[in-house]
This record gives structure tokens, sequence and C-alpha cells, in this order.
């Protein structure tokens, strides 16, 4: 009886951590906090801006996409301010190309067809052109 005792626990605990983790799983990819991952980064050439490509993930029931956005200096990537560009798909397959013309201009080469979600053509007083 003893034994039986024993086992019974045993599985009752397995079962209690194997809840637990599905729980937590199921919490975490349902969230709705999207993970964006740079893929790089470009200075502007006075060096008080960056354009940032990068990937964001918002989990089971959202696509994979590309963005651009552009902080100032020293400014961390936040999902709700700066984004300039979003296409479908990850970085890897779209190739784009972050490329400042001046101080006040930047070029984003997409050498894909897809159209993109959003392309701004002005940030601040930042001019953005695009090229195939």
């Amino acid at each position: 009886m003893n034994k039986f005792i024993q086992n019974s626990t045993i599985i009752l605990a397995c079962c209690v951590v194997i809840v637990i983790i599905g729980l937590y799983t199921i919490s975490t990819l349902f969230s709705g906090k999207c993970v964006n991952t740079i893929s790089h980064e470009v200075l502007s050439p006075e060096g008080n801006y960056k354009a940032i490509l990068f990937q964001t993930n918002c989990g089971v029931a959202s696509s994979i996409s590309t963005q651009v956005s552009i902080r100032p200096t020293g400014k961390n990537l936040k999902n709700d301010s700066g984004i300039i560009y979003i296409i479908d798909g990850h970085p890897k397959e779209r190739h784009i190309k972050l490329i400042w013309l001046g101080p006040k201009k930047l070029l984003i080469r997409n050498p894909s067809t897809l159209q993109p979600f959003k392309s701004e053509t002005h940030y601040k007083d930042i001019a953005i052109v695009y090229e195939q």
C-alpha cells in the first residue's frame, strides 16, 4: 500500500508540472506581446539618427514581418514609434538595404516585388525614398 501511495504522489506531481508548463506556454504564445529581433542598424552621416531593420514576431496567431524604424541615436527600439516601413516575411528573405544618402535622407532598397504594408515618405525632418 505504501508503494501505491508513493507512485500515485509521483504521478500527481508530474501531472501538475505538465499542466503548469502547458499553461505558461499557452499564455506566452497568445499574450499579444511582440518580440523584435534586430537584423542591423545604420547610423546617419551626422550620427544623430539610426535606421533599424528588424523582424517582428507576435506569436502563433500572426506572421513574421520585416520592419524599418528610425530612432534617435541612444534610444531603444520600441513597437509604437518611428516605424516607417513594414513588409511581410523575414529580413533574410527580403534582402532590404538601408542607405543614408545624406544627413536627412534615407534610401530603403527592396529588391522584392512584394508590396509593403506601410511605406512612409517622411519621419520628422527626414525624407525617405524607395528603390527596387
